[in-house]
């Protein structure tokens, strides 16, 4: 009996064994599967909040693109812009777009001064907020101008135009433009485009009476091109055998774009001089007048720039037929060191150098052209306070370039683009 009692107890301790492991089994399963559960939650929380991030983080993209846009769109809309934000070059800071905000500021990548050239690239970084995401980014501008409809012409002035008995105007490449009356007494040896015709004379190309008026610069040229520019030391009146480069002027400290600015005290000769750069000549009152004779070479140092800006009266009596600019005879050297022509610098005075005006000339009173000088580019006189702006009284002779017009001249544009550059939009990391 005793036995079998024992017997009895064993097996129920061993019952209760058993179930004492399968209360724990279940208990650990359960602990698994309820930590499985809550660490599934945990990452869909963490999926969730990713894929939040993921969707603020787009929209900001997309607000650095409006940003960009708005940016470009109030440049476009402010033709004084440059000087606008020049300061500080913040276009607009935390404007809101109703779900995020948005920064745009801008700079000269070139020389960081956002004022001193209208055609100089552009950097634009925009700043964009939405939500927890801030992006920033980054895009380069290049200057898409526009030019004058004036730079079609290879002559235009803006008041009477005359051709003296005797005189020849001739133009190769584009028309003769007039915004007054055309008086020709003689010949034209070109196309005429001109608002009202007094006396046509011989014109050998197309003529278009009743042409229409075309606008002049809406910013004052000499002003604009002063503000480049570096004065002369002391108030000129001659400059004859002189070499004037960004490199070597005697009469001024150096530019590094060759643009000088002169203000003669009465009348003002140059000739016998080569000239790589741009002169202002700011005359001291309508009744002087600056004169450019016998030989010369005069040419832009930055391709586009003009070669000569005047206010005031201008007479070219410059000679190029048959003429040169001539070490030898003038005993000077032309191309001495620091002021190559052709890339070629020496210190002999066995050069010579043709005799004659490439690029843009422009006059705010009146020119007079004597002798038969050649001018490879064009010339433009507004004729300010006097009726005929331009007489011709030699043969002179104009080889239009069209890079005048495709490439105009800063400050002779109608309009500024400034277009996104392919491959420069990046994000900015900070």
């Amino acid at each position: 009996m005793l036995l079998k009692t024992n017997v009895v107890r064993t097996a129920a301790r061993k019952n209760n064994v058993r179930m004492g492991f399968s209360y724990i089994a279940v208990l650990g399963t359960s602990l698994i599967v309820g930590t499985m559960a809550l660490g599934g939650l945990s990452v869909l929380r963490i999926q969730s909040r990713a894929s939040q991030d993921a969707i603020v983080a787009i929209r900001a993209r997309q607000e650095g693109r409006t940003a960009a846009e708005l940016g470009r769109f109030i440049l476009s809309n402010d033709p004084n812009w440059r000087t606008t934000y020049d300061n500080n070059g913040n276009i607009f800071t935390n404007r809101s777009t109703g779900s995020g905000t948005i920064s745009a500021v801008i700079g000269d990548p070139s020389d960081w001064d956002l004022g001193n050239h209208p055609h100089h690239p552009l950097r634009l970084q925009m700043t964009a907020s939405h939500g927890r995401a801030v992006q920033r980014f980054q895009v380069d501008l290049a200057a898409n101008p526009v030019a004058l409809d004036v730079l079609r012409h290879a002559v235009h002035c803006w008041v009477n135009l005359r051709v003296n008995s005797g005189a020849t105007l001739t133009a190769y490449g584009a028309p003769v433009g007039i915004n007054g009356s055309l008086t020709n007494d003689n010949v034209i040896d070109a196309d005429v485009n001109s608002t009202a015709i007094s006396m046509q004379g011989t014109v050998t190309g197309i003529v278009t009476n009743a042409a229409p008026i075309l606008n002049l610069p809406t910013e004052s040229v000499v002003t604009k091109y002063s503000g480049i520019g570096t004065q002369f030391t002391n108030r000129v009146n001659l400059i004859e055998k002189a070499v004037i480069t960004p490199t070597r002027n005697s009469f001024a400290p150096l530019n590094a774009s060759g643009v000088y600015i002169v203000r003669p005290t009465t009348n003002m000769t140059i000739r016998n001089t080569r000239i790589h750069g741009t002169l202002v000549v700011i005359m001291p009152n309508t009744g002087t007048v600056v004169t450019v004779g016998e030989n010369v070479l005069i040419q832009p140092a930055v391709s586009g720039y003009p070669a000569l800006v005047v206010q005031g009266n201008l007479d070219l009596s410059y000679r190029s037929d048959g003429e040169v600019l001539s070490e030898s005879v003038l005993a000077t050297n032309f191309n001495p060191t620091g002021a190559p022509y052709g890339g070629s610098a020496d210190s002999d005075v066995a050069d010579r150098y043709p005799s004659e005006i490439q690029g843009l000339i422009y006059v705010t009173r009146q020119l007079r052209w004597y002798n038969n000088g050649l001018l490879r580019g064009g010339i433009f006189v507004e004729g300010q306070g006097i009726t005929n702006g331009i007489e011709i009284y030699g043969t002179p002779r104009i080889l239009y370039d069209p890079y005048l017009f495709h490439t105009p001249a800063p400050w002779l544009t109608k309009r500024l683009d400034m277009l996104p550059q392919l491959g420069t939009w990046k994000q900015i990391v900070q």
